[in-house]
């Protein structure tokens, strides 16, 4: 830290000095002979620290506070303050007996409607099991009487179509041989037709012509009504030639519209027996579909789940009605009252072997400091005793107002926790305690007053220090140090012309290089020889 950056109160008493510096050396020039005195330090190896403090409560780091959202009667209570418990402890029990009550009835019931469950479960799995298994085997009455049907139409039908097919080959047969005839006689009488109709018309070209030697009459009578008679004779067994033919045709038509009826008919009974059968191997399906329908809806109705979780509910009401210490530690607090209803915070169990101070750090303070720096703690009540311990955590957030918002003001603070390192300390737990952030130490160092310290005139870091004359006086010489850590009222000064015990004009500015002095004591460095501590505190920047 540089001169020009000392504390306000040392640059007074600096003042002060050298006011009387030279009021003194106003005296001795109009005295002419009066020598200076100077006060001296004597230089020793010393500790130097710089620090921020702060304060707070001893508290545990391990402190948890026990809780029930039951509403029943404080039935026990085993523990008070200040008893050290394990883990598991029983700290309380509540009076559960209508809790016990109500679980024990809804098990019963929920035992009932499972065993009435598991009844209609099975009866439906036998009824599902038993038409299973007459279908595989085959032996469905409803599905084999359908079954019997279509293979009885199944032979009508074939039966039908053999014999229509017999009779077709037989009509084949026997139109062939009908028409064969028919046809034959219609060609002979087509033929005899055609001839008599030819004699017939010759007889009437003759006849015509006069070709005849009888009368015409005669001739006529002779020749023209036997050629007439005989076409009429042919024209006759040709028409029923042709009758005949069309007979034998419309008799094989007959014939097999007759069979094709019957095959229809037996088509028609074979197709509705076909279907029959489909429709009742359909609705046996939808019997097994409806047994097994049967067996999801009972194990639905038996599905118990909502019944059981109130029971598991009630029962975790029920455990929580033995309230037990969730870790090991000390009985802090009881808030709980045996034979009142508990409800709320019942206890507070806190490690008092592990211990940390809660504390605010200002907002010009908290760049110097960091977690894991070392820190000393005193309590008020333990008087000359400190304590190690260490800055474990720090807010990254100034304290918060009631609103959640971040405070915002030109004082803002930091939470933080220091941690207690030492072992076994009086503290307790509730105390108003200080801690000390050690920002830099240095151990085993030279330190000089503020005041001691100066600059020659090229700007160099010195000392003074009075060396001895013959006459009883001392001359002041410059010493050149280098400047280190400071603390409130000291400051580290290292060098080669340094030693141990030499004495250090305790106010730099009342003398010069070569000036007559007397040294007229050693300063009170009670502080300054066991060490020194700068602090920073509200309102004080480093």
């Amino acid at each position: 830290m540089k001169k020009n950056r000392k504390k306000k109160i040392l640059i007074a008493v600096a003042v002060v000095v050298v006011v009387a510096v030279a009021a003194n050396a106003f005296l001795s020039s109009k005295k002419g002979s009066k020598v200076q005195s100077v006060q001296c330090t004597p230089l020793s190896k010393t500790s130097l620290s710089n620090t921020v403090s702060t304060t707070g409560v001893v508290e545990s780091t391990d402190s948890v506070k026990v809780y029930t959202d039951l509403n029943y009667a404080v039935k026990t209570l085993p523990v008070k303050v200040g008893d050290k418990i394990s883990a598991g402890d029983v700290l309380c029990t509540l009076d559960s007996k209508d809790l016990q009550d109500t679980i024990a009835q809804k098990k019963a019931a929920l035992s009932s409607s499972a065993a009435l469950a598991l009844q209609k479960i099975q009866a439906s799995q036998k009824k599902y099991n038993d038409t299973s298994s007459t279908l595989n085997a085959g032996l469905n009455a409803q599905i084999n009487a359908a079954q019997d049907k279509v293979t009885s139409a199944k032979h009508d039908l074939e039966t039908a179509q053999q014999k229509q097919s017999d009779a077709e080959k037989h009509i084949q047969e026997n139109l062939n041989t009908s028409l064969i005839n028919a046809k034959n006689e219609v060609n002979s009488a087509k033929l005899k037709l055609d001839s008599a109709t030819r004699d017939y018309n010759d007889v009437k070209k003759h006849l015509k012509d006069g070709d005849y030697a009888e009368t015409d009459d005669e001739a006529e009578e002779k020749y023209l009504d036997p050629a007439r008679d005989a076409l009429h004779s042919a024209q006759l067994a040709y028409d029923n030639a042709v009758k005949s033919l069309n007979a034998a045709n419309t008799a094989a038509d007959e014939e097999r519209d007759q069979y094709a009826k019957a095959t229809a008919a037996a088509q028609t009974a074979y197709d509705s027996a076909v279907k029959s059968l489909t429709a009742t191997q359909t609705s046996v399906g939808q019997d097994l579909q409806t047994s097994k329908d049967d067996i999801i809806t009972a194990k639905l109705s038996a599905d118990d789940t909502a019944s059981v979780k109130e029971v598991q509910a009630l029962q975790t009401k029920l455990d929580k009605c033995t309230v037990k210490a969730p870790n090991a530690g000390t009985v802090t607090a009881v808030y709980a009252v045996q034979n009142a209803p508990a409800n709320g915070l019942l206890f507070v169990i806190e490690d008092t072997g592990a211990l940390k101070l809660t504390v605010k750090i200002k907002e010009y303070d908290i760049a110097s400091v960091k977690e894991g720096m070392k820190a000393v703690v005193r309590a008020d009540a333990i008087s000359d005793k400190e304590f190690e311990g260490v800055l474990q955590r720090i807010s990254p957030t100034s304290l918060k107002g009631t609103d959640g918002k971040t405070a915002s003001s030109t004082d803002a603070e930091f939470e933080a926790d220091v941690l207690v390192t030492s072992k076994d300390t009086p503290l307790r737990i509730g105390m108003n305690a200080s801690a000390d952030i050690i920002l830099q130490k240095k151990d085993d160092v030279f330190a000089a007053p503020y005041d001691a310290v100066t600059t020659d005139a090229s700007g160099k870091s010195i000392v003074y220090t009075p060396k001895a004359q013959k006459d009883g006086t001392y001359k002041v010489e410059a010493v050149s140090v280098t400047t280190g850590i400071e603390t409130d009222s000291q400051e580290e000064i290292s060098g080669d012309g340094l030693k141990e015990g030499m004495q250090i004009i305790s106010d730099g500015k009342q003398v010069k290089p070569g000036m007559t002095v007397q040294v007229a004591g050693t300063a009170d460095t009670a502080a300054g020889t066991a060490g020194g501590t700068k602090q920073l505190r509200a309102g004080m920047k480093p």
